[in-house]
């Protein structure tokens, strides 16, 4: 059991279950709240919306060690679980399961609440992570940029499934009080800065993770950052987008947050002190095993970026109060 809890990425699943709870009962529901309205996505069907993004992530993440076991055999033979200790027609097999529970259950959950459309996107989705593991991450940044754009996809998916039925619901109160509507685009704004917080250090951490695996992916001869321009070149973009986060952080708390003392310090000690010291950490980065620390720093940072919800959350709660 235990090499199919790693197969699956099971911390990974818990982050992306705590995001949507997070995002949904720290972000929407307080800015909910402060009009007296509440959530009309029944508590089962968000627990189905749940369900299926972990079953389809979790399929991901099998068919990627699928694919990626001659990699992983140079890069860390010692973790290679697919052919070793699963055989890989039951990996295959598990990842046909997975990922057709999660369709299941999305179409079940987009057909329930009327928004057949909406299943569309666990289809694009479920294929987007076939083709970046057969394919898309053999070329240059396109697999970079697509992980870190289905991890920013998290989110949002709150927004999609649950923002329609308030606006439906409510929509006769929008209608009589329009400034509502601009309520609701601050709320989804929120949303699309955390969206935009994990696409910018998703796309930073896939970066490092490809000058880590440099030796097994210039054995199956993939394009990566690293391998066409250098370690040099990967680092300083990896750092770039590290310093667009940070300035990212600093416009949102000039322009949002002002006079927010708990969001400041928040800001300082949890995420920028972090990101400044993984930059230099990064400047003198010259081995697997530094690159590793900093693909681990990284996604700390990244779990701490979404923790931010906390601090949002008390200072709508002191609004309402």
């Amino acid at each position: 059991m235990k090499f199919y809890l790693k197969l699956i990425r099971w911390p990974n699943l818990l982050i992306i279950i705590f995001t949507m709870l997070l995002i949904r009962y720290g972000v929407i529901f307080p800015f909910l709240k402060i009009h007296g309205f509440q959530l009309q996505l029944s508590l089962i069907n968000f627990i189905l919306l749940v369900l299926s993004t972990v079953f389809i992530a979790a399929g991901g993440y099998v068919i990627n060690d699928y694919f990626d076991r001659r990699i992983d055999m140079t890069n860390k033979p010692n973790q290679v679980i697919v052919g070793t200790h699963i055989e890989r027609r039951k990996v295959m097999s598990l990842h046909n399961i997975l990922t057709a529970t999660g369709l299941a259950l999305g179409f079940y959950l987009s057909y329930d609440i009327g928004q057949e459309s909406f299943a569309f996107v666990f289809i694009i989705i479920s294929g987007a992570l076939w083709f970046y593991s057969t394919l898309y991450k053999r070329q240059l940044l396109i697999g970079n940029f697509l992980i870190a754009l289905l991890t920013a996809i998290v989110p949002l998916l709150i927004v999609l499934y649950d923002v329609p039925s308030i606006l439906n619901h409510y929509h006769y109160t929008f209608i009589r009080l329009p400034e509502l509507y601009i309520e609701m685009k601050y709320m989804m704004y929120a949303v699309v800065m955390f969206s935009g917080f994990a696409f910018l250090t998703t796309f930073a951490r896939e970066i490092i993770k490809d000058i880590q695996d440099m030796e097994g992916d210039r054995t199956c001869k993939r394009n990566t950052l690293p391998i066409v321009f250098g370690v040099n070149v990967a680092k300083s973009v990896a750092i770039f987008f590290i310093l667009v986060t940070i300035i990212a952080l600093s416009v949102i708390y000039f322009i949002f947050l002002q006079n927010d003392m708990l969001s400041l310090l928040y800001l300082l000690i949890a995420l920028i002190a972090p990101m400044l010291s993984l930059v230099y950490f990064l400047i003198k980065s010259n081995s697997t095993k530094d690159y590793k620390f900093s693909s681990q720093l990284l996604k700390i940072i990244m779990v701490l970026g979404l923790l931010y919800v906390i601090p949002f959350y008390l200072k709508i709660v002191t609004i309402v109060v």
